[in-house]
């Protein structure tokens, strides 16, 4: 079955360096299924000064963060109730591009989540930028 899947994210910055922080630009989302991943790539540009060292860290309603396999893990609702989960991997080598342009990530709705309905599912996601 297809689902229609969406993320709403929010960018915070604990800033008063020098660096300057744009909206966040995300991939379509792939067509999620019982038996392939939906993937969304997530970029955060950004200018930063050569001293500045910004980091990144996630926060939503009901998300945590994974210590043993660093990642962060995140649920999408359905207008019903229905919940899929997401997660981020590698959230701790999340870091910025060789360029020092942005911040990447991505998204992934990992497949075999038998009980979800098909309906369109979103939620929130704080990403907060700290440099």
């Amino acid at each position: 079955m297809w689902r229609s899947l969406g993320c709403l994210f929010l960018l915070g910055s604990a800033a008063q360096a020098a660096c300057i922080v744009g909206s966040p630009v995300l991939s379509p989302v792939s067509a999620y299924t019982y038996q392939t991943d939906a993937v969304q790539a997530v970029e955060v540009p950004l200018q930063c000064a050569l001293s500045d060292q910004p980091t990144l860290t996630f926060s939503s309603p009901g998300g945590t963060v994974d210590l043993v396999r660093q990642r962060y893990l995140g649920v999408l609702t359905a207008g019903t109730g229905d919940q899929l989960e997401y997660y981020i991997p590698d959230v701790y080598g999340t870091s910025l591009d060789p360029a020092r342009t942005s911040f990447r990530f991505q998204v992934i709705v990992p497949r075999n989540q038998w009980g979800a309905s098909s309906r369109s599912y979103s939620g929130p996601l704080t990403i907060t930028v700290t440099f």
